[in-house]
C-alpha cells in the first residue's frame, strides 16, 4: 500500500510497486468479476484496466464501501458498467446501487460491511 502524499504517484514506478503493479495488471485483464472492498476508484494508474474491462467485457463488478467516492459514483452512473452492485452506509443500514437502479434503493442491513455481507451471501452452514 502506498499512502497518500505528493510523492504517491512516484513511487509507483519503483520497486516493488512497479512489479506489483505489473502482477495487478495481469490479475485485473484474466478476472472474471471483481470485488472491491474500500475503494474508491481514485488511482487512475491502477484501475484502468479493470474500468476498461467493465466497459467492454461487462466484467461484473461488486464494491462495498462505508461511502462511494464521487469518483466511483462517476464511473458506475456513467455507464461504463452494466453489470455492478454498489453498497454504501444507509439510514436504514445501507444503499444499494445497480445499473438498473442508478438512484440507488435501501436495505435494512448493514451490507456494506464486509463481515455483513460475507454472513448474508456465503453462510457457513451451506
Amino acid at each position: 500500500m502506498i499512502t497518500p502524499g505528493i510523492d504517491k504517484y512516484r513511487l509507483t514506478h519503483v520497486e516493488p510497486f512497479r512489479t506489483i503493479l505489473g502482477c495487478s495488471d495481469v490479475a485485473l485483464q484474466n478476472a472474471r468479476s471483481y470485488f472491491c472492498v474500500g475503494y474508491g476508484f481514485n488511482d487512475e494508474h491502477v484501475q484502468t484496466k479493470l474500468i476498461e474491462r467493465c466497459d467492454r467485457n461487462s466484467i461484473p463488478l461488486v464494491v462495498l464501501t462505508k461511502e462511494l467516492t464521487p469518483s466511483a459514483k462517476a464511473f458506475l452512473s456513467g455507464g461504463r458498467c452494466r453489470r455492478y452492485l454498489a453498497i454504501e452506509e444507509g439510514k436504514a443500514g445501507a444503499r444499494a446501487y445497480m445499473h438498473h437502479a442508478p438512484a440507488g434503493f435501501d436495505l435494512e442491513k448493514p451490507l456494506w460491511r464486509l463481515n455483513s455481507f460475507l454472513d448474508h451471501f456465503i453462510r457457513a452452514d451451506a
